[in-house]
């Protein structure tokens, strides 16, 4: 038998089981948190049956910084308006960004012609 499977509810069976779970403990102490890990889940996954690839974490939901400012974007905010984690992350960032906008003309794109106008945000609320 292994070591995991000697073990009994109220100690140990024999001299010889609590002699091989110090050792066991030994070994799992010297090693590295990374290495501990694998060992113990390849452990596991022998004792009680399934697959490494029970322990994947579902990473369909995750988020980054980014994808949450883009999601949460706004040209103009007004004060106090953020409320959740991520409105306010984005209100975050608007306010840390140097408040100067460019008008964009775009009519004339094909003839390679970009016309840009800069503006401060009073004259963009303004028109």
């Amino acid at each position: 038998k292994q070591w995991y499977q000697r073990r009994v509810r109220g100690g140990f069976s024999s001299y010889h089981d609590k002699e091989a779970w110090r050792v066991r403990a030994y070994h799992l102490r010297k090693m590295d948190a990374y290495s501990r890990h694998k060992e113990l889940i390849r452990n596991y996954v022998h004792l009680y049956g399934g697959s490494v690839g029970d322990f994947a974490r579902d990473q369909s939901r995750d988020r980054n910084d980014y994808t949450v400012l883009r999601e949460n974007h706004r040209f103009l905010w007004d004060k106090g308006e953020a409320r959740s984690w991520e409105e306010r992350l984005a209100k975050h960032y608007y306010d840390k960004l140097f408040k100067e906008y460019c008008i964009a003309d775009l009519s004339r794109y094909e003839s390679k012609q970009i016309a840009l106008l800069w503006r401060m945000e009073r004259e963009v609320k303004g028109g």
